[in-house]
């Protein structure tokens, strides 16, 4: 008989009873997360109008590369969040000191996120060109314009799934880097951790998904509670994969 490793009932119903005893310690966290990011994505909007209408000259640094600032405020804030989550996993009581971690940690976490920026701009940038390139490029290897679609569109959907297919094998990293491990080891390790469940934890990413997006539909206001909740349900998945035995897996 096949053994349950976790329940996704269960892991929400300790999110959500989690989130109520410290919501006051991630809510300074996310509200400053947010109007950053509010502020930084209006500057962007502001310079793409400037850059298109009005001129290309004398455009703020910090405006112009305002979409890799919020991906690294994102890295910066995240790393504190997954901290927070796996501290309240651990049965333990998180305190406003611990949203800070050591620059050690971090540089981790950063060039993994940069490495993985760079593999997705790439590959991006290619479909990108695919899509722009002269019909006379795909003339000269005898395809026509209904295969060049074809031939595209069957790209975004492989990269997609390809996407999709790494972020459930590695999704477990950060936590990997928090306990200790170095760059290559965490990575390996939430590569193995994973091993035969990625349908269940793609389940529950999906609903994870769309309890987020009700977060969004109240006013955006609702992001401050599903946020972390999300978070601490999937460090408590986290922790329950670790005590794995070989012999379980997850139905």
């Amino acid at each position: 008989m096949l053994k349950q490793i976790f329940s996704k009932k269960e892991a929400l119903n300790f999110g959500w009873q989690k989130i109520k005893e410290n919501f006051l310690v991630f809510l300074p966290i996310l509200l400053v997360y947010f109007i950053l990011v509010i502020l930084l994505k209006y500057s962007y909007a502001y310079f793409l109008l400037d850059y298109w209408v009005f001129s290309q000259d004398h455009i703020p640094f910090l405006v112009k590369y305002s979409y890799y600032l919020i991906v690294i405020l994102g890295w910066i804030i995240s790393l504190s969040f997954f901290k927070l989550s796996l501290k309240i996993a651990d049965g333990q009581k998180p305190v406003f000191k611990d949203i800070f971690y050591s620059c050690k940690i971090f540089y981790k976490y950063f060039i993994i996120g940069v490495l993985f920026l760079i593999i997705s701009t790439a590959v991006n940038y290619g479909i990108d060109y695919l899509y722009s390139s002269t019909y006379e490029f795909y003339k000269t290897f005898g395809l026509g314009l209904t295969a060049r679609i074809i031939l595209e569109n069957l790209l975004q959907i492989i990269w997609f799934i390809i996407s999709i297919f790494l972020f459930i094998k590695l999704m477990f990293y950060p936590w990997f880097i928090i306990d200790g491990q170095g760059l290559i080891k965490s990575l390996k390790s939430s590569w193995q951790i994973t091993k035969n469940i990625k349908g269940s934890l793609f389940a529950f990413d999906l609903l994870l998904v769309l309890i987020n997006i009700l977060g969004v539909l109240v006013a955006g206001i609702g992001l401050l509670w599903t946020v972390p909740l999300s978070l601490i349900a999937l460090a408590y998945i986290f922790r329950k994969l670790q005590i794995k035995p070989e012999s379980e897996i997850i139905i």
